[in-house]
């Protein structure tokens, strides 16, 4: 009922105010009918919002508003184009974890993420959001951790051995998968 009010307050000349209406309407259609206009609107104000923090969470909401199969691939093709912000990468993923999503990611898109975590100089969550097994020598341990999931077997033995003892216990857990490695059963 309140989306109209919420969009108008998208054009507020406070950024505060326009950050909050970002977050209010995303989260006002996230379930309900009418989510692709929503998403249009969003990438609309995205197109010429100067402040960087109001657009993070344009992207951020763009990517939670419920997508159907059809609106997948040009949404995150949208937001990516927005990367490095940190609302992008929120956005995609809370876009790749929607079920109509799924499978349909372009892979220019992935490929994209993975540029974007190889980047040292982004914000320590930003690339744990976007982990890829290369991320196991990460500086950050909440990024190391993330890359258990995807790291091979020798790099998991290695990480056994991390410094932060989450990562440690985290890559003695994810030894579990590695039964077929010596090296892995050894450690």
């Amino acid at each position: 009922e309140l989306r109209d009010d919420l969009a108008r307050a998208l054009q507020d000349a406070d950024p505060t105010v326009r950050r909050a209406a970002a977050d209010a309407v995303g989260q006002a259609v996230q379930r309900s009918e009418g989510a692709a206009r929503v998403r249009s609107a969003l990438f609309a104000v995205l197109a010429v919002e100067p402040d960087s923090q109001v657009r993070g969470q344009l992207a951020e909401n763009a990517g939670r508003v419920r997508a159907d199969s059809a609106d997948a691939a040009p949404t995150a093709t949208a937001l990516a184009a927005q990367l490095p912000l940190r609302g992008a990468v929120r956005g995609l993923f809370f876009l790749a974890r929607q079920r109509a999503a799924r499978g349909r990611l372009p892979a220019e898109v992935g490929r994209r993420l993975q540029e974007v975590a190889a980047t040292a100089t982004l914000p320590d969550d930003v690339r744990a959001l976007v982990a890829t097994a290369a991320s196991i020598g990460d500086p950050a341990p909440v990024v190391r951790y993330r890359a258990l999931a995807l790291a091979p077997c020798a790099a998991l033995a290695a990480a056994t051995r991390d410094t932060n003892a989450h990562v440690a216990l985290g890559a003695v857990d994810a030894l579990a998968r590695c039964g077929s490695d010596s090296a892995a059963v050894a450690t």
